[in-house]
């Protein structure tokens, strides 16, 4: 029996360093093609192993990702205890892989991650649709350095912590449309600003905080580079301001706040950073978008933008059309608060977003809440010069909240 056992346990071992150099070879080819593969996890292949031996096989699906893959959780409950990143990337650091993972039960509470840690990795996430307990950030262990080339974006999701928030010195953290519990009420504060990088709270709830967000060096300032990102939240206890001296409520700590899209007529938002990737410090990564152009807006909101990760594995491709790829995918998700009417036209910035060779790009659409299963053009409604694409999208038909916006190239 215990033959058989180690027998078994150097076939695993081998099999797992095989599929690590795999996978290695895949995340190495920073700036090319990926094949954003679809990585299933289902709770019945699960059921009949031992609680480690499963725990170790949802690690391994993890580490397969490579940039742009999606790793899809189906509902059930998951075990993990692990460090979600850094992936066995020794010191090369700028190939850790960038990816989303994603629940696909009907809320986040159908699909539950216990015991998951993020460390600062030089990589950027979505975890979306899910339910995380035991979340913690950790320093940044990368000698000499912040870990400011790393980004985390909590969407449609809740994150239940046990009194260590994220340290956004290792993280940009972001939440969208999410809840934010800490499950020792009084043991810490929650999103902590130490103004190296914006943070992003947008409709989302924060529960059990001493203070919900701590703004560590100074208060917010309007006048930033980067200013932290928060409306339309609900805040359960204080804010707190100027490294632990005072606290106060929320509102008044926030009130020197305004959000990016103001109410008027012909409205236009430009400075957009990715809220995902942006660095305050040395290259930004800014979204090529020249501006967002809203005909009225009759209540004033906040507008966001990120390149997702997985931008060319959310869906088939469209039929007789290939990626455009310029680093990395060309997806974007698009959010906004602002109540507005009639329609927004973005304007894409052509040469470098996808070179002066791609004269036949077209843009297609995706909207999950719509109950969407493919990629719908955008062609009608698109007009290019030389500098750049312009996008319309009509409200009744396609709201800028919570619309996705990607570029293919046709095949001929």
């Amino acid at each position: 029996m215990a033959k058989s056992e180690s027998s078994k346990n150097v076939l695993l071992q081998k099999t797992r360093k095989k599929r690590f150099l795999q996978r290695s070879n895949r995340r190495l080819d920073d700036g090319g093609p990926y094949d954003h593969q679809v990585i299933d996890i289902y709770p019945s292949s699960l059921g009949s192993l031992q609680p480690d031996e499963a725990r170790m096989i949802i690690i391994d699906k993890l580490n397969d990702a490579a940039n742009g893959d999606t790793v899809v959780f189906h509902p059930g409950h998951y075990v993990i205890n692990a460090s979600i990143c850094p992936f066995e990337k020794g010191t090369i650091w700028s190939a850790h892989p960038s990816y989303t993972i994603r629940g696909v039960g009907d809320s986040p509470s159908d699909t539950v991650l216990f015991g998951m840690e993020f460390n600062c990795n030089g990589n950027n996430m979505v975890i979306e649709n899910i339910e995380v307990w035991g979340s913690q950030g950790q320093p940044c262990e990368y000698p000499g350095s912040f870990d400011e080339d790393s980004g985390l974006i909590f969407r449609n999701s809740i994150v239940k912590t046990y009194g260590k928030p994220f340290d956004l010195l290792a993280h940009k953290i972001n939440f969208l449309n999410s809840e934010y519990i800490n499950m020792l009420p009084g043991s810490s504060n929650g999103l902590i600003d130490n103004d190296r990088m914006g943070f992003v709270a947008i409709r989302s709830k924060f529960f059990g905080f001493d203070a919900a967000i701590e703004f560590d060096n100074q208060m917010p300032d309007p006048s930033d580079e980067v200013v932290p990102k928060v409306y339309g939240n609900t805040f359960e206890g204080n804010c707190a301001d100027c490294a632990f001296e005072s606290t106060t409520g929320c509102a008044n700590i926030l009130a020197n706040i305004e959000p990016n899209t103001p109410k008027g007529n012909s409205v236009v938002v430009t400075n957009l950073v990715d809220i995902l990737r942006h660095q305050k410090y040395g290259e930004k990564f800014l979204p090529p978008i020249s501006n967002i152009k809203f005909k009225k807006v009759s209540e004033k909101g906040e507008t966001t933008v990120y390149r997702i990760p997985n931008g060319y594995s959310i869906l088939d491709m469209p039929s007789g059309f290939y990626p455009v790829y310029t680093h990395a995918a060309h997806a974007y998700q698009f959010d906004s608060t602002a109540v507005y009417k009639k329609f927004v036209t973005i304007s894409f910035k052509r040469e470098e977003v996808f070179g002066s060779d791609c004269s036949e790009v077209e843009f297609f659409y995706y909207r999950k809440s719509d109950g969407m299963e493919k990629w719908k053009s955008l062609k009608l409604t698109t007009k290019q010069n030389t500098w750049r694409y312009t996008v319309t999208l009509k409200k009744a038909k396609i709201p800028l909240d919570g619309t996705i916006v990607a570029a293919f190239v046709p095949e001929s």
